[in-house]
């Protein structure tokens, strides 16, 4: 099990710089869980975007789905946001959001045949992580785009990248 990990590891480091590794990842992960299908959800705070990054063993309509904004709509990034980080756990029994949450359950539960489905937070609040203020990392982050001459992370991001890539 430990030369599994040490591969699954592998694969999330490949795929943090070659983003279309992910449904790797999303695969690896299912094989180690005994799953039949999985995705792997990302919620960008700073942009305001939830997406799914990787998946395996869903159809097409439910990757497709997510590309074309249905994760607006998603209410596991609602749940997710209350788990504690770094533990994971069942997030949803299908039958129990049956009621609370129709048209989540109409729309991506029961036309994908999900019963359950299981989660890990393993990032939800840098500021809680670090012991510092919200208002603290919101300062640095504009004094660091300020000195880049960028607007956004993903320029931050793409710029690093591009030094990178010229160096080498």
């Amino acid at each position: 099990m430990t030369n599994e990990l040490l591969g699954f590891v592998g694969e999330i480091y490949e795929a943090s710089y070659n983003p279309g590794h992910w449904d790797a990842v999303a695969t690896g992960l299912c094989q180690l869980l005994n799953a039949r299908s999985g995705a792997i959800l990302l919620e960008d705070h700073e942009g305001r975007t939830r997406g799914m990054i990787g998946a395996h063993g869903l159809p097409k309509p439910v990757r497709a789905a997510y590309r074309f904004g249905i994760s607006r709509y998603d209410y596991t990034f609602q749940l997710q946001r209350r788990a504690p980080l770094g533990k994971a756990h069942q997030l949803i029994r299908a039958e129990d959001v049956r009621t609370e949450h129709p048209f989540y359950y109409r729309l991506v539960l029961k036309p994908n045949d999900i019963g359950f489905l299981a989660a890990m937070n393993v990032y939800n609040d840098i500021s809680e992580q670090h012991g510092v203020s919200v208002e603290t990392i919101r300062s640095q982050l504009k004094s660091i785009y300020l000195k880049m001459g960028v607007n956004k992370q993903q320029d931050v991001i793409r710029t690093l990248l591009s030094g990178v890539v010229q160096i080498s």
